[in-house]
């Protein structure tokens, strides 16, 4: 890893200093439990603690988001090692999100197990993603095809949507305001009785925005206004022999204004939608020793594009998947070795439709595609050994077979202290329109394209003193196949996309998390050198919009009824073309939150964003948001 000597001797001084014994507290004890007490379901598709998970992994719960004040999705995840994110204007514009250095569409997004990613575009509605509708989002970093396929090259986020579970009933309302004329209104009530648990929950958020463009022309002299709806209900019912059944549905509605700086006459906005449904079974087949799990689901995703001005409509597409899952959990014992065994199969149908026809090379129409992909995993724990071994084979209608592979391997060398290495493969699944563009004099898709493919080797130590928890990891990941739209040949002006590109990746990321004095402090960086590794004039130069070093700081307290939080957000400049000759400088941010419980029922919040006004840019044509401000006052009735 030719990039990470400085790096590596800098990880190892500072790991020798922090596993050096430290006086503990009660307040330093009792955050560590809680910690690693946090359950992570998405790391190996079975129920583990963040303590016993091999997996870099992040677990933000709604006490977190509610604490953190988090206005959107793409807040949040910002606060995750190896994160970085380029925005096409403010609040609601299109979002990319680069884990450890991949592609955004390189990470798998899931809401209640079902995949959200576009079929067309690859990419989430990362932009879109109601945050007043999240129970737990977890973050696992690293490839997980082995357990979910296509796409899972950076790694997993996975959304768990308000369950209720909570016994009695539990109404909430609240209301905020802010800079640009934003309001938010959020209504929810969830509970259980009975062995029946359930929630609803109904929000809206709009603002003005702000002009997204940075050089306007002709109509592109405006705010960019942005609106989204949503609602998410569910209803699930547990078994007195702990059988369990749960019924979920997910729905946002969107509408976004932009700039067009190819067409100044023309006032676009967009119309985009999210739905997902998920129903869930959970059955002991054998008590305690074997587990099976159905799930059904459906998502559909819709995008239109609109000309205001001259009453047009430029394109719309919706994508329809539908998808089915089972899975058997066995956990035993042989000897001293413990064992939790899984097996499964998972099926998914995508179909799209659209103002533009997708045509085989042949010029025949194509409507839609499966997938059925089938997995085993093996996790073994014996005395200080932790093994997990995954292979995973997915046949597609398109590129037939692909088979990945994990394993992780986990040491304790003391009671606090852990060593962890992995090596694993993933993929990325050729979208609609890498495949079936339309034949036209410019362009086409190419029915021939493989899959992109990745190995990634990593090693990492885990601590868990009395003080707090930190982890470091250091990695590699090789990107082969990458997936490019070129001119072909050079100078026709036809483009077609073709498997001509490589990378390599290399990165180490740090975290610690401890509370003194009741003083709760988290930090987190990362170092990520991200390169084309192919053969073309770009070679060794960085991937776009990927800062090599990030960092992110929370130091937050309780004073009664008083909260108080401040966030430091720092990243170094990235590079926005292949040739490395475009640049946006580093920035770093700075946001101020408190909170006041007036009442056992009623709390009022203040959050101000980017506090000293700093200008910076995460994308070369785009503006970003400069000082902003959020008052929130939320009602929750004792029933």
């Amino acid at each position: 890893m030719k990039y990470f000597s400085l790096h590596t001797t800098l990880s190892i001084t500072l790991l020798a200093t922090l596993t050096q014994p430290v006086l503990a507290d009660d307040d330093n004890t009792k955050a560590a439990d809680n910690t690693l007490k946090t359950v992570l379901v998405t790391a190996t598709r079975t129920e583990e603690t963040a303590a016993s998970t091999l997996a870099p992994a992040t677990v933000y719960t709604q006490e977190d988001i509610e604490q953190f004040q988090a206005n959107s999705v793409t807040e949040l995840l910002r606060r995750i090692p190896s994160v970085s994110i380029s925005t096409a204007g403010g609040q609601g514009s299109v979002a990319s999100l680069f884990l450890r250095g991949t592609d955004s569409e390189h990470t798998l997004f899931l809401i209640d197990g079902q995949r959200i990613n576009s079929a067309t575009l690859g990419n989430s509605p990362l932009e879109s993603l109601d945050i007043n509708q999240i129970e737990r989002i977890e973050i696992v970093r690293g490839p997980r095809s082995s357990l979910y396929g296509a796409d899972a090259i950076g790694g997993v986020i996975q959304i768990f949507t308000k369950q209720g579970g909570k016994a009695g009933l539990h109404p909430k309302i609240s209301y905020g305001f802010g800079k640009n004329g934003t309001q938010e209104t959020v209504l929810s009530v969830n509970g259980a009785k009975d062995g029946f648990r359930g929630s609803f929950s109904a929000s809206h958020y709009g603002t003005n925005g702000i002009d997204y463009l940075i050089d306007d022309a002709g109509t592109n002299f405006d705010r960019d206004a942005y609106r989204n709806t949503t609602i998410g209900a569910s209803l699930g019912y547990h078994f007195d022999n702990d059988a369990d059944i749960q019924l979920s549905h997910y729905k946002s509605n969107s509408e976004n204004e932009y700039d067009n700086g190819f067409l100044p006459t023309a006032q676009p906005y967009s119309r985009s939608g999210l739905e997902t449904t998920s129903f869930k079974w959970e059955q002991p087949v054998v008590s305690d020793i074997w587990k099976s799990t159905v799930q059904l689901g459906e998502t559909r995703n819709t995008s239109e594009d609109f000309d205001d001005l001259n009453k047009a409509t430029f394109s719309k597409f919706v994508t329809r998947r539908t998808s089915a899952s089972w899975q058997n959990d066995f956990s035993f014992k042989t000897g001293e070795v413990n064992h939790v065994f899984t097996g499964g199969v998972d099926y998914y149908n995508d179909e799209v439709e659209s103002t533009s026809t997708f045509t085989d090379a042949t010029g025949k129409p194509v409507k839609e595609r499966d997938n059925v992909g089938t997995f085993l995993q093996e996790q073994m724990e014996i005395g200080k050994h932790q093994l997990v071994l995954g292979l995973r084979n997915d046949n597609h209608e398109q590129y037939h077979n692909n088979a990945t592979g994990n394993i992780s391997y986990g040491y304790t060398l003391r009671d606090d202290l852990k060593f962890v290495t992995s090596y694993g493969t993933a993929f990325r699944a050729p979208t609609f329109n890498d495949l079936f563009w339309p034949i036209t004099p410019w362009s086409a898709g190419n029915p021939n394209l493989k899959p992109e493919e990745s190995i990634n080797y990593e090693i990492g130590l885990k601590g868990t003193p009395s003080w707090g928890t930190w982890s470091v990891n250091v990695f590699e990941n090789n990107v082969d196949q990458l997936i490019e739209w070129a001119e072909v040949p050079a100078g026709s002006w036809f483009y077609t996309p073709s498997n001509v590109d490589k990378a390599e990746i290399q990165g180490v990321e740090f975290e610690l998390a401890t509370a003194i004095q009741e003083w709760n402090i988290a930090f987190n960086t990362s170092y990520i050198d991200a390169r084309y590794d192919g053969k073309g004039a770009d070679h060794d130069n960085l991937l776009i919009y990927r800062p090599r070093t990030s960092m992110n700081l929370d130091v937050s307290r309780n004073w009664g009824a008083f909260e108080f939080g401040t966030e430091v957000i720092a990243q170094t400049k990235r590079y926005t073309d292949r040739g490395n000759n475009n640049v946006e400088g580093g920035y770093g941010l700075v946001n101020l939150r408190a909170g006041y419980n007036l009442t056992k029922e009623v709390k009022l919040q203040l959050k101000l964003t980017n506090l000293f006004d700093k200008e910076y840019h995460l994308n070369e044509r785009y503006n970003t948001e400069g000082f902003g401000y959020m008052a929130t006052i939320t009602y929750t009735p004792a029933l």
